[in-house]
């Protein structure tokens, strides 16, 4: 009897030890991917998001943040575009602020309504037709427009991915 409940508490233990370090595991990993693969910096090209965004001006970018109308948006066009500043393989990649939306199809028009490239051209941009949403717009230089994702966020969206 003593026997089998040494038995069980050192199983006991071990489960909670196992468990401890993989929680442990899962927060690191999830900090470690949201650090390097959903926030980035990245630089504006041309002058269809001025005067929000000027030409050559830096602005960060969170791919964990799901864009809702009035947020501006890095995205990758793969066919429907002709114009955009051009990628190595080829996807032309623009930043324009989503007017509207529905469940994967964006409205989305630059700020400098005289020389902008955008919906009013091309009409709606869906996701996994046309487009990659890079990321929602967080911060332009200095100047913060949104707060980056939080753990929950990251934990969702990996646990959405996965399955």
């Amino acid at each position: 009897m003593k026997k089998t409940i040494k038995i069980i508490f050192l199983l006991l233990v071990g489960f909670i030890i196992f468990s401890y370090v993989g929680i442990i595991f899962l927060f690191a990993t999830l900090d470690w991917y949201r650090s390097n693969y959903s926030r980035w910096e990245t630089v504006a090209y041309g002058e269809s998001m001025y005067p929000t965004i000027k030409n050559e001006q830096p602005f960060q970018l969170d791919t964990f943040i799901n864009p809702e109308i009035g947020d501006i948006i890095s995205f990758s066009c793969f066919n429907k575009c002709i114009e955009g500043e051009t990628a190595s393989n080829g996807e032309k990649i623009l930043t324009k602020r989503v007017l509207d939306r529905d469940e994967n199809c964006f409205w989305v028009e630059g700020d400098n309504k005289d020389n902008s490239y955008d919906s009013r051209e091309f009409g709606w941009i869906c996701k996994n037709e046309d487009i990659r949403i890079n990321g929602t717009v967080t911060a332009i230089g200095d100047t913060i427009l949104k707060p980056t994702s939080t753990f929950s966020d990251c934990l969702m969206d990996v646990i959405k991915h996965a399955f």
